[in-house]
C-alpha cells in the first residue's frame, strides 16, 4: 500500500490518470495500420502526459520518459530510412511479420 500511496503523489489518481491517457490515446491515434513502435512510444507518452495532469508536474521522471520514448521512435524510424513501410502489417499473416522483423535485423546487423 504504500507504494501506491507514494505513486498516487507522483502519478496522480489511478482512476483519473487512466482515463485521461485513454482520452489522449484516442485524440492522438493518427492511422489504423500505425506500426506498433509508433503506437506504443504515442501511447506511453500520453500516459507520462496523464501522469503530469493528474499528478506532480514536476517529477523531472515523467519529462525524461517523454523524452526517452519520443528518442526510441525518432531512432526505430532513423534505422527504418529507406525500407518499405509496414503500412501493410494488417493485412500480414503473423509468420510474415515475424520473417519480416528477422529481415531487418538482419538488415540492421542485429
Amino acid at each position: 500500500m504504500e507504494l501506491i500511496e507514494q505513486r498516487a503523489k507522483t502519478h496522480g489518481d489511478f482512476a483519473l490518470t487512466a482515463e485521461r491517457a485513454a482520452r489522449l490515446q484516442d485524440m492522438t491515434r493518427v492511422r489504423i495500420d500505425e506500426p506498433p513502435v509508433m503506437r506504443h512510444g504515442r501511447e506511453m507518452i500520453c500516459v507520462k502526459q496523464a501522469r503530469i495532469a493528474s499528478g506532480d508536474p514536476y517529477c523531472v521522471e515523467h519529462w525524461e520518459d517523454i523524452a526517452g520514448y519520443a528518442s526510441l521512435v525518432a531512432e526505430w524510424l532513423k534505422r527504418r530510412a529507406g525500407k518499405p513501410p509496414l503500412a501493410d502489417l494488417s493485412k500480414m499473416t503473423a509468420a510474415e511479420v515475424i520473417e519480416q522483423m528477422r529481415r531487418e535485423r538482419e538488415d540492421d546487423g542485429a
